[in-house]
């Protein structure tokens, strides 16, 4: 069985945050959203993919599930 990426566990907690609220997402769109935020960071802070991959743990892969939640059509427009 090959070795869990940094990568699969955030996925598994974005999807698993998203699913407690209902919504669904494939891994790949998951892998997508999670890479972009971690290319933001890079280029933010200037940093290295691991260094950004280091600021972004389980709570920010929940924030950002949270996040997807408070903006779906179900709910409305994300608060101002």
């Amino acid at each position: 069985m090959p070795r869990r990426t940094w990568l699969d566990s955030k996925i598994d907690v974005f999807l698993g945050e998203l699913a407690a609220s209902g919504m669904h997402l494939d891994r790949h769109r998951a892998g997508e959203l999670i890479t972009g935020q971690v290319r933001a960071v890079t280029a933010l802070m200037r940093v290295t993919e691991a260094t950004a991959r280091g600021y972004l743990g389980d709570e920010a892969s929940t924030d950002m599930a949270g996040g997807c939640c408070s903006r779906s059509p179900a709910n409305g427009p994300a608060p101002a």
